[in-house]
């Protein structure tokens, strides 16, 4: 069989995201949200229910901004669970991340068993952290896949696919375990099932309207905001041409599936079917300053962290008069999902990197993009401005990337003087921005690694305090090293005394797989038919 066949251009472009995803993770867990969804995942498969740890009497919790919450503040439950009417303990997040961790998580369970390498809980977190890698470059398939549908040409589609996941936040969240990346594919799912069936009357649409209520259906189980935006599908159903009932049937049942899934997961937990353990939500906050701060604050504003976007502004123009049908989609999802954030009293998304809450929709406002690069391939000559942007995004990815953002929202807040005050100067203030911050981790931690002896304490230290972690040694050591050092597992493990060969030829793999990607990328997009080359 012919390799193009197998490999059309649309999984090139994954893989080759994978690849690179796969060389700068870190294969660890970095952040409260992460471990308790991951907790979930762990108590399903040892047969616990969905209950997790409470945290230790004596424990020090880190918090959603960064900040360190002593254990008698946490009373009626910690910042990311809460105590269950059953007098368990349960995590407070939507059980879909957790569902699409268990093979996993049963994979690296396994492995551990075969091998005895390590322990269970690094494995099976190292297993678990694949999920966002793979995520993401699904991602990038289905946008080129999306674009590809509406007319672009192969070079437009895989640069537009490409930079978006390259050269935007979501390269730094393929080293999280946050669901926001699970939220954006079902998202760009949705969008293109839609999309197909409008366009395509013979690619089965009944199908297609089932698959995208499947996906919105399991993006309400990972996340209930996603419900702001589900009628906005069934509008798009509604007004479509032929058969409008069956199609709000086909797309309500599976999302009424998702809708009731939840409500059975908070009746379990809490006894309520509305109770969803968050005990800090509210629509509380003005909707006009969200959308300022979400795009423009120097902390947290998209625009400063993805000025790559820029381009999907210029092209949308031109979608509103060419695409009506996609640009009117895309932007009620986008701007309906975007304002009930803005009204959402924590819209900056705590000690993460930009603004989080936007993460899911930044596939769908990158798609316009396509309409810069498909200029530029017509006109046979390089952009300046879209180099520039493109080349600014990606670069200013680079440094949470190579070093933990945890180190620049630790400093910070152990130099201001109370909550509200670290909030303020992380979210407002220019000299106090993780844009500037992580540089300034990047140069520490440079010459803390390039110091043999302080090399060696990092080390000791390293194992000493993961000596001391009571749930797994090597998870904790691993979390001091990504706070003192690159902030990729090559250097965490050669660390940590692995095998040097192993690791080498690991990363070799990835590399000489990443550039025959590129190689066979750079042929498929020269060929000018689609017949012989892929789609």
């Amino acid at each position: 069989m012919n390799a193009t066949i197998r490999f059309p251009t649309g999984c090139l472009v994954g893989l080759l995201l994978l690849v690179v995803y796969l060389l700068l993770t870190s294969f660890r867990i970095d952040t409260g949200d992460g471990e308790t969804v991951y907790q979930v995942t762990r108590s399903m498969v040892n047969g616990q229910g969905v209950a997790i740890p409470a945290p230790a009497s004596d424990a020090t919790v880190v918090g959603p901004w960064g900040e360190t919450i002593p254990h008698e503040e946490l009373r009626g439950g910690g910042p990311y669970g809460a105590w269950g009417f059953d007098g368990r303990y349960y995590a407070q997040y939507g059980i879909g991340q957790s569902l699409l961790a268990l093979p996993l998580y049963v994979t690296g369970r396994a492995i551990h068993g075969v091998t005895s390498w390590g322990t269970e809980g690094l494995l099976t977190r190292t297993c678990a952290m694949l999920l966002n890698p793979m995520v993401l470059a699904a991602t990038g398939s289905l946008m080129y896949a999306v674009l590809r549908g509406l007319g672009y040409t192969k070079v437009a589609a895989a640069c537009s696919a490409l930079s978006t996941g390259l050269a935007t936040p979501l390269i730094v969240y393929s080293k999280t375990f946050f669901s926001e990346p699970t939220l954006g594919l079902m998202l760009t799912l949705a969008v293109w099932a839609v999309l197909r069936s409008r366009r395509d009357e013979n690619a089965h649409p009944d199908v297609l309207w089932r698959l995208c209520g499947g996906a919105l259906g399991f993006a309400i189980l990972t996340k209930l905001t996603v419900l702001v935006v589900v009628p906005i599908f069934g509008v798009y159903a509604f007004l479509s041409r032929g058969r409008r009932w069956r199609k709000l049937f086909l797309l309500g049942v599976p999302i009424g599936f998702g809708l009731a899934g939840v409500l059975v997961y908070n009746t379990v937990r809490f006894g309520s079917p509305l109770e969803t353990g968050y005990r800090t939500v509210a629509l509380s906050s003005s909707p006009l300053t969200g959308l300022v701060g979400l795009f423009f604050s120097s902390g947290k504003g998209l625009l400063w962290y993805c000025p790559v976007v820029l381009l999907s502004v210029v092209g949308f123009a031109h979608w509103l008069r060419h695409r009506s049908s996609a640009a009117v989609l895309i932007l009620a999802v986008v701007s309906v999902y975007t304002v009930f954030i803005a009204w959402y009293s924590n819209w900056p998304g705590g000690g993460a990197w930009g603004a989080r809450h936007l993460v899911p929709l930044v596939p769908l406002m990158m798609l316009p993009s396509a309409e810069v690069f498909e200029r530029t391939v017509r006109r046979s000559r390089s952009s300046p401005v879209a180099g520039l942007l493109l080349g600014a995004s990606l670069i200013l990815q680079m440094p949470a990337v190579l070093v933990s953002p945890a180190r620049t929202f630790q400093s910070l807040y152990t130099r201001s003087e109370s909550m509200t005050q670290y909030v303020q100067r992380l979210v407002y203030s220019p000299a106090d921005s993780p844009l500037l911050g992580q540089w300034r981790s990047l140069l520490e931690v440079f010459a803390m690694i390039r110091d043999p002896s302080i090399r060696s304490e990092i080390v000791r230290i390293a194992l000493t305090s993961g000596a001391q972690e009571a749930t797994d040694p090597l998870t904790g050591a691993l979390g001091y090293l990504a706070y003192n050092s690159v902030d990729v597992w090559p250097v965490h493990w050669s660390l940590l005394g692995a095998p040097v060969a192993p690791t080498v030829a690991a990363v070799g793999l990835l590399v000489a797989v990443g550039g025959w990607l590129i190689w066979r990328l750079k042929v498929r997009l020269a060929c000018v038919s689609d017949k012989r080359c892929g789609q």
